[in-house]
């Protein structure tokens, strides 16, 4: 996830090389009525992938743990997932 800004940049470098060159020989620059779309779309992905991240990061550390001490890791474990998940998403059984 973290190449596709680069590729977007590259690709949005492209589209406006591309309207210069189409205005340099006067011809009507197409719409890309998508790309606002797709953008917004990379923003989110990359939002979620940071939160996915945020969370590995934090279960690597918990992996470093002393699994016999279970209860006291189990609480650990718990209340990270508290503080990444937002509150409306965890449920109580």
């Amino acid at each position: 996830m973290k190449t596709f800004p680069v590729y977007w940049d590259h690709n949005v470098a492209n589209l406006l090389l591309r309207r210069r060159d189409l205005g340099y020989f006067e011809m009507e620059c197409p719409e890309f009525t998508t790309a606002a779309e797709l953008r917004e779309d990379l923003a989110k992905f990359e939002s979620m992938w940071g939160v996915f991240e945020e969370f590995d990061n934090g279960l690597q550390e918990l992996r470093k743990e002393d699994w016999i001490s279970f209860r006291h890791v189990y609480l650990l474990l718990f209340t990270f997932c508290l503080s990444v998940l937002p509150v409306n998403q965890v449920s109580h059984a």
